[in-house]
């Protein structure tokens, strides 16, 4: 839901959860889902609760192919702030290790997860 609205979000992607991907702490009952993203969808018309008011059902459409339309200086400006994410990153972790909230291999763990940086 949008935090702002109340109402369901009109874009979103889709992904597969697994028992693998769902991880229970046997101490705390903390469920932890890790996840990636699979495919873009923009929600078509307005979204529904289900019969049991406890989920939205929505006619989406898969727009993972489709070029987003922006102006030149948009797309300046996205580059721009794309070529600080290396640099952003890196203060991140530095940050993280200062605070003492996780180490390195817990860091390393949640990098891969997350996946390579991508091309500029």
């Amino acid at each position: 839901l949008n935090p702002y609205t109340g109402k369901p979000l009109n874009m979103g992607v889709s992904f597969t959860i697994t028992k693998d991907n769902v991880k229970i702490n046997a101490f705390t009952g903390q469920v932890t889902i890790a996840i990636r993203g699979e495919k873009r969808f923009e929600v078509q018309g307005a979204p529904w609760l289900d019969e049991s008011d406890s989920f939205y059902l929505a006619d989406l459409e898969i727009v993972e192919d489709r070029a987003e339309i922006m102006s030149q200086e948009q797309k300046e400006e996205a580059k721009r702030l794309s070529s600080e994410i290396p640099s952003l990153v890196e203060q991140w972790l530095e940050q993280v290790f200062q605070s003492g909230k996780s180490d390195v291999d817990g860091m390393r763990e949640r990098m891969n997860s997350i996946g390579p940086m991508p091309d500029t």
